[in-house]
C-alpha cells in the first residue's frame, strides 16, 4: 500500500535523528533515502520536538534535583532536632543531679561537639575565629559557681509566681 504513511517507520527514523543529529547515518541506517528524512524532519518539525524533549528533561531533573535539597533540609532538620533534645536531656539531667559531671571539661566538650554539629548542618563557621574568646584560664571551682548560680536561677524561675 504506497502512499499511507509508515508511522513507526517515521517514529524509528525520528529516534535516530535524535541520537546521531546526522541524516546521512540515519539514511544508511534504516536504508531511507535522504531526502525523504529532510521532508519528514520539515514536516514533522523535529528539531521543535527535539527542542520540547529537552525542556521537559531539564523540568524533570530540576524537580529531581529540588527534592534531593528537600530531602536534605529534612535529614538536616531531624539532626538539628536530635542534637536540640541531647541538649536538653543533658541540661535536665544536670540541673537535676540526675547525672554528676566529673569534669567541666567533659561538660564544655559535649557542648562545643554539639554547637560544632549545629554549625556544620547549617553552614556555619565550626572553627574559633582569631579574635574568638578563650576560655581555658577559667578554673574549674569557678564553673562550679557559675553551674551552681545557674542552677538556682533555673529552680527559681521554674517555681510558680
Amino acid at each position: 500500500m504506497s502512499g499511507v504513511p509508515d508511522f513507526s517507520r517515521r517514529e524509528q527514523a525520528f529516534r535516530l535523528y535524535a541520537q546521531y543529529r546526522n541524516l546521512s547515518k540515519v539514511s544508511k541506517e534504516l536504508k531511507i533515502p535522504t531526502q525523504t528524512l529532510h521532508k519528514w524532519k520539515k514536516d514533522l518539525q523535529w528539531e521543535d520536538k527535539l527542542a520540547q524533549l529537552r525542556d521537559k528533561l531539564r523540568g524533570q531533573v530540576d524537580i529531581i534535583e529540588r527534592a534531593k535539597d528537600n530531602l536534605s533540609v529534612a535529614k538536616d532538620i531531624q539532626q538539628l532536632d536530635f542534637i536540640a533534645l541531647l541538649e536538653e536531656e543533658v541540661a535536665k539531667a544536670i540541673s537535676e543531679k540526675t547525672i554528676v559531671l566529673t569534669s567541666w571539661k567533659d561538660a564544655i566538650a559535649t557542648l562545643e561537639y554539639t554547637t560544632k554539629q549545629k554549625r556544620l548542618l547549617l553552614g556555619e563557621v565550626t572553627e574559633r575565629e582569631v579574635n574568638s574568646v578563650e576560655v581555658s584560664f577559667t578554673k574549674e571551682e569557678d564553673l562550679d559557681k557559675h553551674i551552681e548560680e545557674l542552677q538556682r536561677f533555673i529552680t527559681n524561675d521554674k517555681q510558680p509566681k
